[in-house]
């Protein structure tokens, strides 16, 4: 009898054990798992924020202006810039390439809510840089962006971090280097935010398994304990530990923050409330086993063979369960005395474990839907990222012109086939390129890197490539929300072929201007000398007194005066036609002498004098002093100028013409006559000094809606509103617009119709 209650007393302890293993490595393996994928979106949330830091300062860096002349501007972009997130950047240090400090910005928020003028900052006298300040300075010397360790500084244990970034040249040097004291509290912000039961905790530590980040401040900077540790180094993902400050066993769970820090993400909980509801069933089931034992063995000394049954089938019962981690089952009581009291409390006992098995299994049915739910959206996302890149594959392949996006840098961000075709290259090889070793063209490269100073501009240049095709590039900037120039887009066409029919056009064109001027200077030959001839010998000769003769004589000499005039005029056109056949095909050959300005103004003046004195109209000239000389070609600024004041007499009846010339300062802008057409006004660079030259008048002006056509060929639009057209082969302004592109400048009208119009054209000039 005595064997049998040792037996089923060591039965029942041996069951109670393995129920409570049972449930306690379910309880961790839950909690395990709940504080893991805790862990990982928290990382997730902090490698968010710091991307958005690290983006958020190499783009500022990637806007500052390297001039030395803009330090003004870089001093109020850094103000702004502690200003706009003063809990984020502690301080700003700008170093010139040679670690010299030009300027720094790491005063308190009401201090720098105090400073009005940047001149302040400019003011400030050298301070001591610290040792970290510097080694970050020098790292980013090496043309890298350079992030630092993490370091935890003065009494309140700061966490910060250094980030040094190279801040590059629009011709790609190293002018200056830019250092950022980044404060992570603002980040940490998140830790203090966890909440897992009574005793949970989250907290961040460096890769050397220092804590930077915690609830309890008292923790930062100090070691984590060995068995975390092997955490850290990715021995393990979870583990149990003894916390060597309040002694008590803790669950951790760990997750890498990734990206381009170096920290870890730890929640961890006392292992006390995690096992609290093992604990208190076991504690309930050891009691009621104990009692149960107790009962038993008196009931057995007492009537040993009324309960022989009863506890078999308790014993039977308890071994299913053990074997099968079945909780249905239950003991079926047979009496209402003390055997079956331990029998009721048996299936409470069961009951209790079924609804903890219940309980987890809720709770895991809960994070697996969470983590089906988050899977779906990192799916929708994904699709949605893969038709944008599909419809941009679709958008590239329907272009028939190359494409080309270059940055900052110079290098290929993105092409398309075409190109690769004209260049006879693989497509893939010519990401990351610098654009000019695979089209190399100084007239490209002069446009774009004035497209990057001047991001509205819409420019085009010429390619010649070895193989003789010439590609037409159109050039085009991407903007980023700062204004500046963050990417270029080159459209290249192949226009070999017409530039081949723009060629034989040319020379078919000579051929006739050639054809028809040597007929027409017989003509005009040949009129001449016979108006000398009869004003010499024929008129003469008439009698006085024979007025018919004399009336016939004058109508012969008003009809040579008409051939004249119109074979004058005749010639005027072939001259003009033949010089825009030259300019469009590039075959007009031009010189390059040094020229003052204003005796370019005196000869077109002189030229167009006595078209005004016809007319009686006053030609006013007014030259400001210290005008410079350039150097251009002599005789065609002459025709740009004649041209304008001919065309200023021709449609002004009454008033004055007045020409007026002046030197422009860099930066400058020409206050407006009247409404411009926009596609004629280019932007003024914003670099150089101008000579700029106007002509005005007070004639019949022009139309809004005619301004567009001012400057096509052959189209005239003054006098429209009387419906009448005045003598003009509508080629002298195409011709002007050319002339002055050709000397980088540019032109432009401006008219207030029925009042007058003013035609301007700019010309750069060396200092």
């Amino acid at each position: 009898m005595v064997s049998s209650v040792t037996t089923i007393l060591i039965f029942v302890l041996l069951l109670g054990y393995l129920s409570f293993r049972v449930a306690r490595t379910g309880v961790r393996y839950e909690v395990n798992q709940r504080n893991s994928t805790l862990a990982a979106l928290v990382a997730q949330d902090i490698n968010a924020q710091f991307n958005a830091i690290w983006g958020h300062i190499r783009l500022f860096a990637y806007q500052l202006e390297t001039a030395a002349e803009m330090l003004p501007l870089q001093a109020r972009a850094m103000l702004e810039l502690r200003l706009a997130w003063p809990l984020t950047y502690r301080a700003v240090y700008l170093f010139d390439q040679d670690r010299t400090l030009l300027l720094h910005v790491g005063d308190t928020l009401e201090t720098l809510l105090a400073i009005k003028d940047v001149q302040e900052i400019l003011d400030r006298a050298p301070i001591p840089l610290t040792a970290e300040v510097m080694a970050a300075c020098e790292a980013a010397q090496a043309g890298q962006v350079f992030l630092s360790p993490t370091y935890i500084i003065g009494v309140d244990h700061i966490p910060v971090i250094y980030m040094g970034v190279p801040v590059w040249s629009r011709q790609g040097e190293l002018t200056q280097i830019l250092v950022a004291e980044i404060d992570l509290r603002d980040i940490w912000r998140r830790i203090d935010e966890i909440n897992v039961g009574q005793t949970g905790r989250g907290f961040v530590v460096a890769q050397d398994g220092t804590v930077i980040a915690h609830p309890d401040r008292t923790y930062i900077g100090q070691p984590v304990a060995p068995e975390l540790l092997r955490v850290l180094e990715g021995y393990e993902g979870q583990t149990e530990y003894t916390d060597p400050r309040s002694g008590r066993i803790m669950l951790a769970s760990y997750s890498p923050v990734g990206g381009q820090s170096a920290w870890g993400i730890v929640i961890e909980q006392e292992g006390d409330e995690a096992f609290a509801t093992v604990n208190s069933i076991a504690l309930i089931t050891s009691f009621v086993l104990l009692v149960g034992v107790g009962m038993a063995a008196l009931i057995t000394i007492v009537i040993a063979r009324g309960i022989t049954s009863p506890i078999q089938q308790l014993v039977a019962v308890t071994r299913a369960i053990a074997d099968t981690g079945d909780l249905s089952q239950d003991v079926v009581i047979q009496s209402q005395d003390e055997v079956g009291q331990l029998a009721i409390t048996f299936n409470q006992m069961i009951a209790s474990l079924r609804v903890a098995k219940e309980e987890i299994a809720s709770y895991s049915h809960t994070l697996e839907t969470q983590v089906q739910q988050r899977t779906q959206e990192l799916e929708r996302a994904y699709l949605d990222l893969t038709k944008q890149h599909q419809t941009l594959e679709v958008i590239l392949r329907s272009i028939a012109d190359g494409l080309v996006v270059i940055g900052g840098d110079e290098r290929i961000l993105l092409n398309n086939t075409v190109i690769a075709e004209f260049l006879k290259r693989p497509t893939e090889t010519l990401i990351g390129q610098n654009v000019w070793d695979v089209l190399p063209s100084p007239a490209l490269q002069q446009v774009v890197r004035h497209a990057f100073t001047t991001p509205e501009t819409v420019s085009t240049a010429d390619v010649v490539l070895p193989q003789g095709t010439v590609l037409r590039t159109s050039v085009g900037v991407l903007p980023n929300i700062g204004g500046q120039a963050r990417g270029i887009v080159l459209v290249l066409r192949n226009v070999t072929h017409e530039l081949d029919v723009d060629r034989m056009k040319t020379e078919f064109v000579s051929m006739v201007s050639h054809e028809l001027r040597t007929p027409l200077t017989s003509v005009l030959g040949f009129a001449r000398l016979m108006q000398k001839q009869f004003k010499r010998d024929i008129v003469p000769a008439l009698p006085a007194s024979e007025r018919s003769a004399r009336r016939a004589a004058q109508r012969i000499e008003g009809n040579l005066n008409i051939i004249t005039s119109e074979g004058e005029r005749l010639s005027r056109l072939i001259a003009d036609v033949l010089d825009i056949a030259k300019m469009e095909s590039g075959s007009i050959e031009w010189e390059r002498v040094e020229v003052n300005i204003p005796e370019v103004i005196e000869q077109a003046v002189a030229a167009t004098r006595s078209l005004a004195q016809e007319k009686k109209l006053s030609l006013r000239v007014t030259t400001n002093d210290n005008i410079p000389s350039l150097m251009a070609d002599h005789d065609r600024l002459v025709q740009v100028v004649t041209n304008l004041l001919s065309n200023a007499i021709k449609y002004t009846d009454e008033g004055e013409v007045h020409i007026h010339v002046w030197s422009l300062a860099p930066g400058n802008e020409i206050a407006p006559f009247g409404p411009r057409d926009p596609n004629a006004q280019p932007p003024l660079p914003a670099t150089v000094p101008l000579i700029a030259v106007s002509v005005q008048d007070t004639g019949v002006g022009i139309a809004e809606n005619d301004l567009p056509n001012v400057f096509e060929k052959f189209k005239q639009v003054g006098d429209r509103a009387a419906g009448t057209r005045r003598p003009g082969t509508g080629l002298g302004l195409p011709i002007c617009r050319e002339i002055v592109a050709y000397h980088q400048g540019h032109i432009w009208v401006e008219s207030c119709f029925g009042k007058g119009s003013r035609f301007v054209f700019v010309l750069p000039c060396e200092e």
